[in-house]
Order: structure tokens, then C-alpha cells, then sequence
């Protein structure tokens, strides 16, 4: 049996690239190949934890840790993949050198700078056009690259009657690819006077214990407790499903006032969470760069916002004028059907092989 590896240092930041990483390690199982998921973290997930976070159908992979790697880092991984056939780097901004006979790069952002270790890789999977456009400007224009957009749960939840009610998704962090909840609240606070009564923003997300996170959390609620804002953290993969039932609106403010090419890595690189608020009939605003481009489409299935004016000058349009909210959700649900767990499993799974039969 083929063994098979996929590397993520960072399955305990449970977004969108930990997803990813379950996902193509359930493909290569469902190929009968012998797959571990690895990482050099102290805490491996569990196959029900990652159930609760991110629903069922992530199975037929081991998870194992290299922690206390007590020698280099890169030694103990190469040492690790000697008797593996392939190889998948799924860990953001590594430059490790592939040592197996078959190795490809799952590109969230080419963070980093390339170099001799890109050429080690056969092939590039890059989640968007957007990020396969940069790792092609910044790793080399003659890459074999591919795009899969990441796997999305192909879930329906509508309630009878849509709450008035906003809602974001992403984990709270400060530094560098940051989803700009403060912004959220800032926006809403300037506009929710001129809604009728009744209007709520909520913001999901994880929350990791690092200990600035923790403090930056703790004012951001400290600006909210005056306002209709509620916060859920670090909910089950049901509670989300919930919310996003009854929402109306869904906003998301990653890449807010960044351009390109300068700002990339700060903006969305895809958008798993709006996808799935589209599944579930939430219209979308975004901002108008980044991943969020080959989702939206502007005024069809949700809208593309260039600053935070425009994104509440669009909200109020929307929340005064109920017939335009009705004949968009289900432009907004047909749109997010290309973007399915089951549009993965095949596009993945289908170039992975054909490229292994090559």
C-alpha cells in the first residue's frame, strides 16, 4: 500500500486550511492509500473534536505529532517521510524540501519567499485564482499549478422566517491574515440607529489562548456591551449551522483598505465561511479584492463593497428592501453549489489521479 503524508503545524488554529487538510487526507484514503495527517504540535485533534468543529465525513486518516522534536526540525520530518511515496505540504508559509519521490504543495498564499525548495514540489495546488496568480508572480511563472477550491459542507439550513440579524465568521486574531471584527463592530455602531428596531450583529469565531488574543478580545466585547452584539466562541460545527439558518446578512471584512499586490497576504484568500453562508440563503457582502471575487457575484448573489461605506450604504439597501433580500438568496444558494465538499472530493481527488498516472 502507497504511504502518504500530509503535513499542517497548524491543525490548532481550526480554520479553513485545517479543513482543507482533512479533507484531502480523506481523499487519499478513499484511494486506498495508507495516509497520516502530521504536525509538530503538542496537542493532536481527536476524530471527535474535529467532527464537532467541522461536521462529520472526515475519516480513514491517523493523526500523529512529531512533538518534542528534539533535533532540527527539518530532519525529524525528513527522517519521518522516508518510507512515504507522497507527500503533501499543507502547512502555511513552509519551505520545507520535499524529499519523497512524489510531492505536491497545497498553496493557501505563497506567504514566503520561494527558492531552491520549489523545485522540489512536481505540482501546486492553489485554493483560488487569486493565490495561484501570486504564487506564480512569486515562485515562478512556469509551475505546474492547479486550482481546487477548498472543500465547503454541502449543508442547507433555512429557518421558516430569517432572523434581523448580521452575522460574521472567522477566528479572532490581531496579527497578520486578521478578519477586521473591529471594523465590523465600528460599522455597525455608525449605522444600527438607522435600522429598525430589532437588528443584530453577531460575530463567530475561534478564539486560541494565546494571551494577547485574549486581551484585544476582552476590549472588543468591552465596545459592545451598549450595543445589540453578541458574540459566539469556539461553537460546534450544529450551533453554527443554526445561525446561520436565521441570519439575513452576512458580512466579511478580511483584506478591508488593503491593495494589491502589496497588502495580499492580508486579504481573503478564498472564503470558506462565505460560501457557506450562501448555502445556507445568507447574502454575502465582501470586500471587493482577494478570493471573494470568483464567489460573489456583484448584485446577483450578494455584493462586492470597496470601503466601509459602501459596505453599509449596501446594508441598509438591503435591510429597507425586502423583495431585493428574496430574489437574492436563492441566486446566493445556486452560486455556492460550486463549491461543494462533493465538487472537491472530485476535482482533488480526479487531478491527483492523473498526475500520479502520468
Amino acid at each position: 500500500m502507497i504511504r502518504a503524508a500530509v503535513f499542517n503545524s497548524y491543525l490548532n488554529t481550526w480554520g479553513g486550511g485545517e479543513r482543507s487538510t482533512y479533507a484531502i487526507a480523506t481523499v487519499l484514503s478513499r484511494m486506498d492509500l495508507d495516509v497520516e495527517v502530521v504536525t509538530f504540535e503538542a496537542h493532536v485533534p481527536t476524530p471527535d473534536e474535529i467532527e464537532s468543529f467541522f461536521g462529520p465525513g472526515y475519516s480513514g486518516f491517523r493523526l500523529r505529532t512529531l512533538a518534542p522534536a528534539t533535533a532540527h526540525r527539518d530532519e525529524v520530518l525528513r527522517e519521518y517521510l522516508a518510507d512515504k511515496a507522497l507527500f503533501i505540504n499543507h502547512s502555511a508559509s513552509s519551505s520545507f524540501p520535499n524529499p519523497c519521490p512524489f510531492g505536491l504543495y497545497s498553496v493557501m498564499f505563497p506567504f514566503q519567499d520561494g527558492g531552491a525548495w520549489v523545485r522540489s514540489y512536481q505540482h501546486f495546488i492553489c485554493n483560488s485564482g487569486f493565490t495561484r496568480a501570486h504564487t506564480l508572480r512569486r515562485w515562478g511563472g512556469d509551475l505546474s499549478t492547479e486550482i481546487v477550491y477548498p472543500a465547503t459542507e454541502d449543508f442547507r439550513s433555512h429557518a421558516a422566517e430569517r432572523a434581523r440579524e448580521i452575522l460574521t465568521i472567522g477566528r479572532f486574531n490581531w496579527r497578520g491574515h486578521t478578519k477586521n471584527q473591529d471594523q465590523m463592530v465600528d460599522a455597525f455602531k455608525e449605522i444600527v440607529d438607522l435600522l429598525p428596531p430589532g437588528w443584530r450583529l453577531t460575530l463567530l469565531g475561534k478564539l486560541n489562548d494565546l494571551p494577547e488574543n485574549g486581551e484585544r478580545f476582552r476590549a472588543l466585547q468591552q465596545r459592545c456591551k451598549r450595543l445589540p452584539i453578541s458574540f459566539e466562541i469556539n461553537v460546534s460545527e450544529a450551533r453554527k449551522r443554526e445561525l446561520l439558518g436565521r441570519a439575513s446578512l452576512f458580512w466579511h471584512g478580511t483584506g478591508v483598505g488593503k491593495q494589491e499586490a502589496q497588502d495580499a497576504a492580508r486579504m481573503e484568500h478564498f472564503g470558506i465561511a462565505i460560501v457557506e453562508a450562501m448555502r445556507c440563503g445568507v447574502i454575502p457582502l465582501c470586500y471587493h479584492l482577494g478570493g471573494p471575487r470568483e464567489i460573489v457575484e456583484h448584485a446577483r448573489s450578494g455584493f462586492l463593497y470597496r470601503d466601509i461605506e459602501e459596505l453599509k450604504t449596501f446594508t441598509l439597501m438591503l435591510v429597507a428592501r425586502q423583495d431585493i433580500q428574496d430574489s437574492m438568496r436563492p441566486q446566493a444558494v445556486q452560486r455556492a453549489a460550486r463549491f461543494t465538499r462533493a465538487e472537491f472530493d472530485r476535482a482533488f481527488g480526479g487531478f491527483l489521479r492523473t498526475v500520479m498516472l502520468e
